[in-house]
């Protein structure tokens, strides 16, 4: 398939020749028009192309030709259905609970007051999506990937941009600090995962060995070691030091979307296009348990904060919650009306925060999956 343009928000737009011509324009070919729909989240891109046989602005359209192409993942994903510049890509709580930092599909990132839910600020920068926006751990930064292949970190206090980091040269995925904040990470489609200095903002190591885009990255509490899951459908374990693999955990029949590691870094969890999140041994790589019954692929899946249960968020639009050792579901969040792209727990493990492509961020009642409140991204 033709390399799509990397442009890190819906688009409508039409291919001829090379030339992507503006959002909505049609163009008769053949008798046909054509009409192209770039889909590209932080975990995947889909071409949707509508030919039609009539003039596609009279009452007789009639769609003859649906195609669609999934360039990172082929499955079907009936929530693709809401069609948005205003998709919330990330939204993340401050570690000391009071703000949330909430990036979208335009680029856009916002600082919320966590108790109100009102909008202290908004960061203007990023050109294309906003795919991450975690803060530093003493809570005075946010650092920010985007489908404009940067990472940006911004002063929390003044909203203000400090630093554009350009290494990469593909859309950039996850950016995170390490616990102590001496490193933060990026990941990206160019199949690399940076380490970086925190003070002097400069490459300390750059990790090569999947084969495909890295989706996910997640640091060692001890620092000595980052996790990755990537396209290629492999999570691997890396020496920080050496930027050497030490463990490969194979198991996947799809793209790793996210892994994190439990608190004494003997845990790992990931999820995948597969439809499953897995959990695994970090010290021999076995698979310890798969957690099953979500509808389309899992995007984000995490340890919830007493590291009793795993949540995961799907494509399928819901938020599920299993027990940790037993694999029984727990709960299931329901309300988001899109795919859900991004959760989070708050620091005092009782709420979860929750972002999705219909829109809005949503806060639930972790004890028993009720939805607290809700907003629409850009929504004063």
């Amino acid at each position: 398939m033709e390399k799509l343009p990397n442009n890190g928000r819906f688009q409508t737009c039409m291919n001829i020749g090379g030339n992507y011509l503006k959002p909505t324009e049609f163009v008769k070919m053949k008798n046909l028009y054509c009409k192209t729909v770039l889909f590209e989240l932080p975990f995947l891109v889909l071409l949707l192309e509508l030919c039609c046989c009539s003039n596609p602005h009279s009452n007789s359209e009639k769609a003859i030709l649906p195609e669609l192409t999934a360039a990172h993942d082929t499955s079907e994903n009936p929530a693709f259905n809401l069609w948005t510049a205003h998709g919330v890509y990330a939204a993340f709580y401050s570690p000391d609970g009071k703000h949330i930092a909430v990036g979208g599909a335009d680029g856009l990132i916002e600082l919320w007051n966590a108790d109100t839910f009102e909008t202290i600020c908004q960061m203007h920068g990023h050109t294309r999506s906003a795919n991450t926006t975690l803060f530093s751990p003493d809570g005075k930064y946010i650092i920010s990937g985007s489908g404009d292949s940067t990472v940006r970190i911004w002063e929390v206090q003044n909203c203000r941009l400090t630093a554009t980091l350009h290494q990469h040269y593909n859309e950039t995925y996850t950016t995170l600090y390490s616990n102590s904040g001496k490193y933060f990470a990026s990941t990206s489609a160019d199949s690399t995962v940076i380490i970086w200095d925190a003070q002097t903002k400069q490459p300390v190591k750059q990790l090569r060995g999947h084969t495909g885009a890295v989706y996910f990255a997640w640091f060692s509490g001890n620092e000595q070691n980052i996790v990755t899951g990537a396209r290629d459908g492999q999570v691997i374990l890396w020496n920080v030091e050496t930027g050497k693999p030490v463990r490969t955990f194979s198991g996947h029949a799809g793209a790793v979307y996210c892994v994190v590691m439990s608190a004494n870094d003997s845990l790992i969890v990931s999820g995948s296009g597969d439809g499953t999140a897995k959990l695994w041994e970090t010290k021999s790589g076995k698979n310890l348990q798969t957690y099953y019954g979500a509808k389309d692929k899992i995007l984000v899946a995490m340890f919830s904060s007493d590291e009793k249960s795993v949540i995961a968020s799907s494509g399928d639009t819901f938020i599920r919650q299993w027990d940790a050792k037993t694999g029984v579901l727990q709960q299931v969040f329901s309300g988001h009306k899109g795919i859900v792209c991004t959760i989070h727990n708050s620091p005092d493990g009782k709420r979860l925060l929750s972002g999705g492509m219909d829109g809005t961020v949503k806060e639930w009642n972790l004890e028993n999956a009720k939805l607290l409140r809700s907003k629409t991204l850009y929504q004063k």
